[in-house]
């Protein structure tokens, strides 16, 4: 990818500090191989939020497209014509395995530009809560040793998945 990407989405640069504002992936892969200390990124929750960013493509223009019952996840088919429902957003995923392997794409580049001194602060699961928190399999000791911010109502599943392969990450070992 060429340095035109990275500079287009480049957010705000002060001193040594460069902010970058974008897909995650398209902005990883146009950067160097071992050349960032500090990754910090708080990426959407599953199944929690719609930002508004899908649409139809292909198919019939004049059809007004119907996806049936529950969320349009990408790559629903619309029911009336061969249009594709796209969304370039990080949570719509009509499962939670699909959306824990679009954030191992991410953290896979994270991995390939990451300095080995660099560190990673990924806040996954971080949100307003009526209730007392709630423990989690990882426990505090793991989420602070790789900097997940671990709270109550996160999907279990997918902290449980994606805290793996972060550890195995973060240890040297074969990313799963």
């Amino acid at each position: 990818m060429s340095p035109d990407v990275l500079d287009a989405l480049r957010y705000r640069a002060v001193g040594p500090v460069e902010l970058y504002l974008g897909d995650a992936r398209q902005a990883l892969a146009a950067m160097p191989a071992d050349s960032i200390d500090c990754v910090a990124t708080s990426p959407p929750f599953w199944a929690l939020r719609d930002y508004g960013t899908g649409a139809w493509t292909g198919g019939d223009p004049e059809c007004t497209h119907h996806h049936g019952r529950g969320q349009r996840s990408p790559g629903v088919v619309c029911r009336r014509c061969p249009a594709v429902w796209v969304d370039p957003q990080y949570g719509p995923e009509n499962t939670v395995e699909k959306y824990v392997t679009r954030l191992v794409t991410v953290f896979d580049e994270v991995r390939r530009v990451l300095k080995p001194s660099g560190t990673v602060w990924l806040n996954l699961g971080d949100r307003y809560t009526s209730g007392p928190p709630h423990a989690h399999p990882l426990g505090a000791a793991h989420g602070d040793a790789i900097g997940v911010d671990i709270s109550a109502d996160f999907h279990d599943e997918a902290l449980t998945r994606l805290g793996s392969h972060l550890l195995a990450a973060a240890s040297g070992g074969p990313a799963s």
